[in-house]
């Protein structure tokens, strides 16, 4: 049979990272200190790399050396999903996908991107996405990477031994089996008793933001973006460059080593590589410098009238108005801080939902918890307010609250429950007794 050549079509997927974007997304992820760490130690690799000295504004060592001196370190959350990734037996594109979306954690171990337009960016289908995401889920802490606080109980209490679809249904019912109607449930979803009461016993000891006990960074913070008053109540945002070194390439250095023959291919290949890690860090800055401007101007009235004028503000409000990808804006500000009269501040701070206010409000949940925590501060020791009664507070100015929530806001804010503040009043206003005295009354 003779072999005629033809010609077909084939269709393949590939997921749409090249390294340079791969590059510029991760130096775009990394805090200031991490990215000076790696731009030494890509010039110890990279010889046409040339590191000038940062216009050190402010006295005192520079990111790098603090860097350098910090004795101990603690991974990232980033970096420690990363890794144990790269422990699974992943099939190549879901290792890809995977370690892009770990770009998208949130401080707190969620998962916040959209899978619909991550499909799209990355040119996959929501399934390659969604088996990235189990990937991720199936690392420590337990509920990393989930997208709902659903999720993340779905994920804690599977890990403890109680069947998934069982789950399910009683996490849609968490009211019902927190007031222990165990029987009813049992009736009613076709459960066992005994299965309902392990799941309650479980429930208690789940962590509703999975990493809040995942070590913390110990690398030391550093501002980004530096905020300053001029004159008319205006403000003048500018990226920081106290820290960040001067990127150049050896040109001359290019030139000599272009002419040999054994060097030629060696040496372009750094240059290239240089010339993407400059590009990378100067998109890093300029699109931080964007990002910042926005937030300021959208925030305006905390920077000129105080804190309780914080405005609700989302990433893709941001991502929308300088016609971003939500994932870049995350990204972005991710470990990045404001530096304002010498307070800093994480920029992910000014970003937040908000609560109903009035008709057609919203008031930060920022301001609310100011709020609340303003009540108590004002209330009486020995009559503290409880929940119902700031809930009360609270709708009476328009703000739609549950009390649900002033209690997740009054954690938040380490203030403990009204019967232990009422305990703890009593117990100050107690009269002193001596030593003698309380041996007398042992006795």
């Amino acid at each position: 049979m003779a072999i005629k050549p033809t010609l077909s079509l084939k269709q393949t997927q590939t997921l749409s990272l090249t390294p340079q974007l791969r590059q510029s997304l991760t130096i775009l992820r990394l805090p200031t200190v991490d990215l000076v760490e790696k731009i030494h130690s890509e010039a110890l690799e990279n010889p046409l790399l040339v590191i000038g000295a940062p216009r050190q504004i402010k006295q005192g060592p520079s990111a790098y050396d603090v860097a350098l001196n910090t004795v101990a370190e603690t991974l990232t959350l980033g970096e420690s999903i990363r890794r144990q990734l790269a422990m699974m037996p992943l099939p190549a594109m879901t290792s890809d996908i995977a370690n892009y979306l770990t770009g998208d954690l949130s401080d707190t171990g969620y998962l916040e991107t959209d899978i619909s337009e991550t499909a799209r960016t990355l040119g996959v289908t929501e399934d390659d996405i969604e088996k990235a995401v189990q990937a991720i889920q199936s690392c420590e802490p337990t509920g990393v990477g989930a997208r709902t606080l659903t999720e993340c109980l779905l994920l804690q209490i599977v890990e403890k031994g109680i069947e998934r679809e069982t789950a399910e249904k009683l996490l849609k019912q968490i009211p019902r089996v927190l007031k222990n109607k165990w029987e009813e449930l049992s009736d009613a979803l076709e459960i066992p008793k005994e299965q309902i009461e392990n799941f309650s016993a479980a429930l208690k000891s789940l962590n509703p933001e999975p990493v809040s006990n995942h070590p913390h960074d110990s690398r030391p913070m550093v501002a980004d973006i530096i905020v300053e008053y001029v004159e008319n109540r205006r403000i003048e945002v500018s990226l920081s460059d106290s820290y960040m070194p001067d990127l150049t390439i050896d040109t001359d250095l290019f030139s000599q080593a272009r002419a040999d023959a054994k060097a030629k291919e060696y040496i372009e290949m750094q240059f290239t590589h240089a010339q993407s890690l400059i590009r990378a860090v100067k998109y890093r800055g300029e699109t931080l410098l964007r990002i910042a401007r926005a937030i300021v101007a959208r925030q305006h009235r905390f920077f000129i009238d105080g804190n309780n004028h914080m405005t609700p503000l989302t990433r893709r409000a941001i991502a929308e108005q300088l016609s971003l990808h939500p994932s870049t804006v995350g990204r972005a500000i991710a470990g990045k801080n404001l530096d304002l009269n010498g307070t800093l501040y994480p920029l992910s701070f000014f970003l937040g939902t908000g609560l109903k206010k009035g008709i057609s409000g919203e008031v930060s949940t920022y301001v609310i918890q100011q709020t609340i925590r303003r009540m108590i501060g004002q209330e009486s020791p020995v009559s503290p307010l409880s929940d119902d009664a700031i809930v009360k507070k609270l709708h009476a100015d328009g703000v739609d609250i549950a009390r649900r929530t002033v209690a997740k806001y009054r954690g938040c804010m380490n203030i403990p429950s009204s019967f232990v503040r009422r305990k703890i009043a009593a117990a100050q206003q107690a009269p002193h007794r001596s030593p003698g005295h309380r041996n007398h009354l042992n006795r």
